[in-house]
């Protein structure tokens, strides 16, 4: 073997989790090093999808017992921090990472708006890029763009004083992003 073959078997060797939650089979794939992809699919051929061509000759491994599938039974029964200290790997633009970064600052049971979180990129006006953000997004739950909500969401009546609770898009649907806000008790039913 020569320098650096080791290193390059283990960046294409992947442990696959598939872990039943109460909203569906949640799928990670990760290495090593961290998380790659994870969100609600019935078959990691889908995520895989999602890295490739990066890693474009992988070897998939079944894992129960890799750090990120602990910490999502961790978080489905109760702990939900514990995705937040698995790292992830993603590939994207500063604004994009700069999202993700922030994100990572919305406490479980806390919800912010997209415009919030381009203020704190320090991009005021570029609500719809956070949004584009949150979608590229391939760590679902461990980078929680699940917890982004339109700002209407935020203050909660629109002009007429009517409820106007909108919670916005998720790429797994709105109704698993409902569960998990409300899992984390971010939502009043």
């Amino acid at each position: 073997m020569g320098p650096g073959a080791e290193h390059q078997a283990q960046l294409h060797s992947l442990a696959v989790s598939t872990i039943k939650t109460p909203c569906g089979d949640f799928v990670i794939l990760a290495n090593s090093d961290g998380v790659l992809a994870a969100g609600f699919a019935d078959n990691p051929e889908y995520l895989v999808s999602m890295i490739s061509p990066k890693y474009d000759r992988i070897y998939i491994r079944k894992s129960t017992t890799h750090p990120a599938a602990v910490a999502v039974n961790d978080y489905m029964a109760g702990d939900l921090l514990a995705c937040s200290k698995i790292p992830v790997i993603q590939d994207g633009s500063l604004f994009t990472k700069s999202v993700w970064k922030n994100l990572l600052g919305i406490a479980p049971g806390q919800v912010a708006s997209y415009k919030a979180i381009a203020e704190q990129c320090g991009s005021p006006y570029a609500q719809r890029a956070v949004g584009s953000a949150c979608s590229r997004n391939r760590a679902a739950i461990f980078i929680p763009c699940h917890r982004v909500v339109p700002s209407s969401s935020v203050v909660g009546k629109d002009a007429y004083g009517a409820s106007n609770r909108t919670i916005g898009r998720y790429a797994y649907g709105t109704e698993r992003k409902q569960w998990l806000l409300c899992h984390e008790g971010a939502l009043i039913a």
